[in-house]
């Protein structure tokens, strides 16, 4: 089952929301981090810093141009998410990933995941709910999503397979597609 809706948000909301995050006691909203840190758990590759964080992080990204070695250690263009995690560009920044950089997810238990404010070219975000029971939550918003490649699709894909529920938020992505290229948005449902 999926249940869509698209929010508005300012600035000014976003920073308030913030400021209360930074106020609130414990880890009641997930404890965040900045990539790349001078220290663990995310002073190595953002794949690295996403598997050592506990579940339910905000990381924030401070790098503009990240490489792929940055990313993935070079090894892999796909960014795997593998738990309930936020990630977002920090305050001010605008990281673009290299060209063919995918974030992909597989979840088979309930989560909460927001992917925000990061720049793919030919590249996109895939996100696999496979959860029977419980309520998964899958964020994409303020995506700046570029093709140019023909056979290379920029796109957001959210696939449910499991009997639960998925709520999904994409909002505020923009796209642009050149040379023919496709582009997609996709949500996917079990019938």
């Amino acid at each position: 089952m999926f249940a869509c809706r698209h929010r508005f948000s300012s600035s000014a909301a976003l920073g308030l929301l913030f400021a209360l995050w930074l106020a609130a006691p414990g880890p009641a909203l997930g404890q965040g981090f900045v990539w790349p840190a001078a220290s663990p758990p995310c002073n190595g590759t953002l794949q690295a810093c996403l598997n050592d964080v506990p579940d339910g992080s905000f990381i924030w990204i401070v790098n503009a141009n990240p490489t792929l070695s940055e990313l993935t250690g070079g090894s892999t263009s796909i960014l795997t998410l593998s738990k309930s995690v936020h990630l977002s560009a920090a305050s001010h920044i605008n990281p673009v990933f290299p060209s063919e950089a995918r974030i992909v997810a597989f979840f088979s238990d309930p989560v909460d995941v927001t992917v925000e404010n990061i720049g793919l070219r030919n590249g996109g975000v895939v996100l696999f709910a496979q959860a029977n029971s419980g309520t998964t939550q899958l964020t994409v918003r303020g995506m700046d999503l570029e093709t140019s490649e023909s056979g290379v699709p920029g796109a957001i894909e959210i696939i449910n397979e499991g009997a639960g529920t998925v709520v999904v938020d994409v909002a505020e992505n923009h796209y642009r597609r050149f040379n023919h290229a496709g582009m997609a948005i996709r949500l996917d449902a079990m019938v």
